[in-house]
């Protein structure tokens, strides 16, 4: 008698457990096999996707490289060149770059030719910008340096300063593209003057 009630009481048992058994979804088991080693869950895509997003504000070197820009100096002008520096993120959203920048600008017109007459400007000089924003950086843009000017083959030294917006977006985690509008203040000698409505398209590396 008493080796039939321990044989009920073991069935007994076995069935609750295997009832248990039986309510675990296929979704716990999924997420016990994903649990790490030291007991904690492993990051879901949402987490990756977020810092995808905020990759704007990841203190980081960055590359910039303009292969197209126009503007207008009374004739047409094309603008190519480089910038370089350093991403830096601020309270909240905030971003700012400090950097620098070598550029190379050609105007077009008729008198432009023979190539000896063409009007050249040779700039380079230390860049800012502050905005804000995750997978998409909005700002406002100041540059400021030394310029030469090459008009019809003779030399002249000046200065320039720039003032405008932009925005950048994120391709991938490192690459960006951008595009900028704003003006160029350009001085020269004792009453040289002029200003240069400009716009421009780059893209650039975060590394």
């Amino acid at each position: 008698m008493h080796a039939l009630w321990s044989s009920l009481q073991m069935q007994l048992i076995v069935a609750t457990i295997a009832g248990s058994l039986a309510c675990v979804s296929p979704h716990m088991l999924a997420a016990a096999a994903t649990t790490t080693a030291t007991g904690s869950p492993s990051p879901s895509r949402e987490t990756s996707d977020s810092e995808t997003e905020s990759a704007f504000r990841i203190r980081s070197p960055y590359l910039h490289i303009a292969p197209v820009g126009i503007g207008s100096l009374g004739d047409p002008a094309v603008f190519w060149g480089l910038g370089a520096g350093i991403m830096l993120p601020r309270r909240r959203r905030g971003v700012l770059t400090i950097g620098g920048f070598a550029e190379y600008v050609l105007v077009l017109s008729a008198r432009n030719f023979p190539e000896d007459r063409r009007t050249q400007l040779l700039r380079f000089g230390p860049e800012l910008r502050i905005g804000g924003g995750r997978r998409l950086f909005v700002y406002g843009h100041a540059r400021l340096g030394l310029e030469l000017l090459i008009l019809d083959g003779r030399p002249e030294a000046g200065v320039m300063a720039t003032l405008g917006g932009g925005l950048q977006g994120l391709l991938t985690k490192r690459l960006l593209i951008g595009t900028e509008i704003g003006a160029d203040v350009l001085f020269f000698g004792v009453n040289g003057f002029g200003l240069i409505p400009r716009l421009r398209v780059f893209t650039g590396f975060k590394f």
